[in-house]
Order: C-alpha cells, then sequence, then structure tokens
C-alpha cells in the first residue's frame, strides 16, 4: 500500500503540474486502468501554482516540491487513496486463491472459501472467519477517517 501511494503520487504530480507533449494521452491511458493516478491528479490540480512557484524560487527541485510542500496538502486524498488501496488488496480473493494451494499460506479470504465444503460448512467457523476480515479494514478506515471524508472533497478548497 505505501509503495502504490508512493508511486502513484509521484505519477499523478507530473500528470496534473508539469507541461510536456503527449501528457493528456497518457493521462488517459492510465486513467483507463488505474483509479489513484486520477485522484490524485485531480488533488494535485486544486493546489495552486503559486506553492510551486514560491518552492522553486526557494531553490526546490521537483522531488522536493512533491515532497515537502505538494504531499502535506494533499494528505486527505492520499488518506482515500489508502483506504481503497488497503481494501482492494485486503479483500482480494482471485490472486491469492490461484497461487496459494496450501491452507497455510491462505489469505482469510481464500481460507473461507476453503474451509467450506460442498456438502457441509463450519458455518461458526465462517463466520468468525468473516469478523476476522473485517476487522483490519475497520481499523484502518477508523484511523483515516478524518481525512477520507475531506480527500473526496478534493485537497484545497477556494
Amino acid at each position: 500500500m505505501v509503495l502504490n501511494l508512493l508511486i502513484t503520487s509521484l505519477a499523478a504530480y507530473p500528470l496534473a503540474k508539469m507541461k510536456f507533449k503527449g501528457r493528456d494521452a497518457i493521462f488517459y491511458v492510465l486513467l483507463a486502468t488505474i483509479f489513484n493516478i486520477f485522484l490524485l491528479r485531480q488533488a494535485f490540480r486544486s493546489v495552486p501554482n503559486d506553492l510551486i512557484e514560491a518552492g522553486k524560487i526557494d531553490g526546490a527541485n521537483e522531488l522536493r516540491i512533491w515532497w515537502d510542500i505538494l504531499l502535506p496538502v494533499v494528505r486527505p486524498s492520499l488518506a482515500t487513496a489508502a483506504i481503497i488501496t488497503f481494501v482492494n488488496q485486503w479483500n482480494d480473493f482471485y490472486w491469492p486463491s490461484l497461487m496459494l494451494h496450501t491452507r497455510s499460506h491462505m489469505t482469510f479470504q481464500a481460507g473461507l472459501v476453503a474451509i467450506q465444503g460442498m456438502f457441509a460448512s463450519d458455518t461458526r467457523g465462517v463466520a468468525a472467519g468473516v469478523v476476522m476480515t473485517v476487522i483490519p479494514i475497520l481499523i484502518f478506515f477508523v484511523l483515516l477517517q478524518k481525512y477520507f471524508v475531506r480527500g473526496l472533497g478534493g485537497a484545497v478548497k477556494g
């Protein structure tokens, strides 16, 4: 998740603030496959260019502007992207069920399906497993809840 946020915010910043040939074409190709870049691009677009220009006047390079100026401003959008990414990765069933064949290595989601038999099912075990899969999502959301609502509305208002 952390690597995902790092890479997507690095991709969204030039798509929002730098001028280069083919920028819009690259953005629409990426948009077709990746939601976080779109979300963070919109957040970066809402940041006033004056902040970036002030950083350049102070001698900061693009990476420093991104890290020290822009990321703190778009923190609510980063929290939103973090929650969405975490939930998607946590609930992923298809890939782990294809790759992990032993029960000792299965994820919760793949393991829940594995403990259900064709003719018998451990209903209590499945219910306990469902609760165990939901608790980390709830904890993560509660920790980032205050940023999540602000991130859906945009990083900067006005």
